[in-house]
This record gives C-alpha cells, sequence and structure tokens, in this order.
C-alpha cells in the first residue's frame, strides 16, 4: 500500500469576484463668531457601497456549502459637528468646552438572496434589507415555567407536537435593535483659575443595544463548584410561584434535561433552555452611556516661589481615568461600551496617578 497526499476543495472558486465600489459625497463649513470664541466645523456626509463581498448560500448538490459573490449594498449617512467655545474668559480666570456631535444611520440596501442561520440572526451578522448593520435578533422571553423554572420562549415548547417549523429565522426571533449606537459624541471642559487647572473628559453613546453578560451556559444540569457566576444568580427561580417575582431561571436538581426546548428551527430538534435565555431580548438593555474618560486636577506653582530653590518650574498633577459612568442599571458593573450581541464584557478599571514635574 501506497499513501498519497491530496488536497479537497472547501469553497467554489468564483473568477468574477471584483472590488467593492464606494461613492462618498461630503459638504462642510467651518465657522467662527465673537472673536473666535465660538469656531467649530459642520460636517455632512453620504457612503454608499455597491459589490459588497458577502456569502452566498449554494445548494447542498455542488457539493459546496456556499461562494463569495459581490452582491451587497450598503448606504451610510451622517453628520458631524465639532465646537471650540469660551463661555468666560477673565484675566484670572478661563472656561472652555468642546463638544463633539456624530450621527450615522446606516442601512442595508440589497443582500441579493442569502440564508441566514439563526445563530447569524443573534450574533448580529445577518443581513437584512431594510435593516442596519449588526442588527440584533433574540428569542422572544415568555416567562419561566411554575413546575421546574426553566426558560419559555415564543414558539418553542417542551411537547414536540406543538412545534411548527419555520425555514426564516425572522419568524420565530424578535429584532432587539442594532449593536451601533445612532448618536455618538463627547466634550472635554477646561476650568482654570490663576495656576490651578481642572480637566474633564467626558464621551457618551445613544440608540444601540447591548446584551448583558451570560449568566450560565446551561451545559450541565448544576454548574461546577469552581464556576465563577454571576451574583444574579442568587435571584434565580428556586420554588414554584418565583416564576412571578424573577425572571431568572432555577437550576436543575434531579438531574433530567428540563433545560431543553423543542424549537421551529428546521434543522435542530431541541435547544439548552439557558442558552436560549442568554440570548433572549430580556437579556437585551439600551446601551446609551454618559462616561467620563478623564478627570485631572494641576497645579503649577509661581515662579516667585521656586527662584530661592534654583527651579525654574515646577507643577504637580492628579489624575483619574473612568472615574464615573452612567447608564442603564441593568448592567450591574458590566461595561456599557464593551460587547453588544452576546458574551462576557468586562468592566473598564479605573486609574490613580499623581505626577510632579520639576524643571531646573
Amino acid at each position: 500500500e501506497q499513501s498519497a497526499m491530496g488536497y479537497l476543495p472547501t469553497e467554489l472558486a468564483n473568477n468574477q469576484l471584483g472590488w467593492e465600489r464606494t461613492e462618498e459625497y461630503n459638504v462642510g463649513v467651518d465657522f467662527g463668531f465673537l472673536n473666535n470664541r465660538i469656531n467649530g466645523s459642520i460636517d455632512g456626509y453620504v457612503r454608499n457601497t455597491d459589490d459588497l463581498l458577502m456569502k452566498r448560500n449554494l445548494p447542498i448538490t455542488t457539493g459546496y456549502e456556499f461562494t463569495w459573490q459581490n452582491v451587497g449594498k450598503t448606504r451610510n449617512s451622517g453628520v458631524e459637528i465639532a465646537l471650540n467655545t469660551v463661555p468666560v474668559v477673565t484675566k484670572d480666570f478661563k472656561w472652555t468646552i468642546t463638544p463633539t456631535y456624530s450621527k450615522n444611520t446606516n442601512n442595508v440596501q440589497n443582500t441579493g438572496k442569502n440564508e441566514y442561520t439563526y445563530t447569524d440572526y443573534l450574533a448580529g451578522n445577518a443581513f437584512e434589507n431594510g435593516k442596519p448593520v449588526n442588527a440584533v435578533y433574540s428569542w422572544k422571553f415568555t416567562g419561566l415555567d411554575p413546575q421546574y423554572g426553566y426558560a419559555t420562549f415564543a414558539h418553542t415548547s417542551r411537547d414536540q407536537s406543538q412545534i411548527v417549523k419555520m425555514d426564516d429565522p425572522k419568524d420565530y426571533l424578535v429584532y432587539s435593535g442594532q449593536a451601533d449606537p445612532k448618536i455618538s459624541g463627547g466634550f472635554t471642559t477646561s476650568l482654570r483659575y490663576k495656576n490651578l487647572t481642572l480637566n474633564a473628559n467626558f464621551a457618551y453613546s445613544l440608540g444601540s443595544v447591548k446584551r448583558l453578560n451570560f449568566l450560565y451556559s446551561g451545559a450541565l444540569t448544576m454548574p461546577a463548584p469552581q464556576d465563577n457566576l454571576h451574583k444574579d444568580l442568587l435571584k434565580r427561580w428556586k420554588k414554584p410561584g418565583d416564576e412571578l417575582t424573577t425572571n431568572i431561571p432555577g437550576f436543575v436538581f434531579d438531574g433530567s434535561t428540563e433545560y431543553n426546548l423543542y424549537v421551529p428551527i428546521p434543522s435542530t430538534v431541541s435547544l439548552n433552555s439557558y442558552e436560549m435565555y442568554n440570548y433572549s431580548d430580556i437579556r437585551v438593555v439600551k446601551g446609551d452611556f454618559l462616561r467620563c474618560r478623564n478627570l485631572s486636577l494641576s497645579y503649577t506653582i509661581p515662579q516667585k516661589y521656586l527662584k530661592k530653590f534654583g527651579v525654574s518650574m515646577m507643577s504637580c498633577m492628579f489624575n483619574v481615568t473612568n472615574p464615573l459612568t452612567i447608564c442603564s442599571s441593568k448592567f450591574r458593573g458590566q461595561d456599557p461600551e464593551q460587547g453588544g450581541t452576546g458574551g462576557t464584557a468586562l468592566p473598564i478599571t479605573q486609574t490613580y496617578s499623581f505626577s510632579l514635574n520639576v524643571s531646573f
């Protein structure tokens, strides 16, 4: 017997692939008033992309799962505003504010005919005409089972005879929103009184949705002793009647498979209800936030106190990063800027520093 090396192609070649084409139109204006104490710029744009490279599913008879084709089309439009203002200025005091504003609208104009799986929709990877890019879909949560405490969802059941199979995931999933913000921006402000200066940098975001961190995968009937779990699981369903006061599923103690639910997906018989719960609409929250990214206080020691020490300049500064975030209370410590369509998003840590700068 002789062995030989062979190659098996996994994708069907397409010799008609071409470059994606983008047309962009911009208009802008710069302005200044009151001796330039108020100045800034306004910019608007429209960006159309054609022949977007996308996967197209192929019939199983071809022997290939998909091929790449230039079939997509998207449209981005928006406006960006940047200002520089000095509301107050005197001999000893100066206050400056620099706000920015950005509004963006993106929509899929054409995807051709494509078939996405339900996991594509849950992950925000399905492109649908008229919907924004990174559209988020979810299972529709309908409550907890009063006997076992598992999560229930629209179009699912513990009774297989009650299931109606559906080819289009949009028929059994619900649209939850878009992962990208509609409006974003920030502002910096500086307050100076003589040699003392306070600087702050803020950022904001509006119009997006985020998935909360997964509570439990449900791969086992009970978490392993070494698992690191969210404290919200302390509020889980424990006995009949708890479904009236909590929406967090309970754990299975009897070794059964009560987590599993029959689903309307043609290629799938059942799914783990805890995994479905993690991807349900009740675990989607508004991603709006206002965050102070940086806060610093500095002081420059007057020159008259330094001359006798042979020092030309001395200043000190105390700095804090991420001291404040205002967002939905449902995040419970989760960072609203991280993640979006599923997984674990850790909070951004705060840092504190003190610096002393001396020049001779």
